[in-house]
């Protein structure tokens, strides 16, 4: 009898082992795959940011600002630092 529940501990550890490593890979999977943005996704957001970027910069000229190539490059970081991911 000690043999046989012997056994049923070393199947439940490796079923244990092999749920975790289910797990680990799933979460790998979600953090891999799903938050990479591919070319055309990245050339729309920079797209997207060069528009909203070149606004900003009118709307402040408008006002009788003017701005900088620091200032540009501080609002496209500032821009792109709300980069969302699906």
């Amino acid at each position: 009898m000690a043999d046989i529940d012997e056994l049923h501990r070393r199947l439940e550890e490796i079923g244990n082992k092999i749920r975790a490593a289910k797990a680990l890979a799933e979460e790998k999977a979600a953090w891999t795959k799903t938050n990479e943005l591919t070319a055309e996704e990245l050339m729309r957001r920079h797209a997207y940011l060069e528009k909203q970027l070149e606004s900003e910069v009118a709307d402040l000229e408008a006002e009788g600002l003017h701005v900088t190539e620091l200032e540009k490059s501080v609002l496209a970081w500032i821009d792109g630092i709300e980069l969302e991911t699906r």
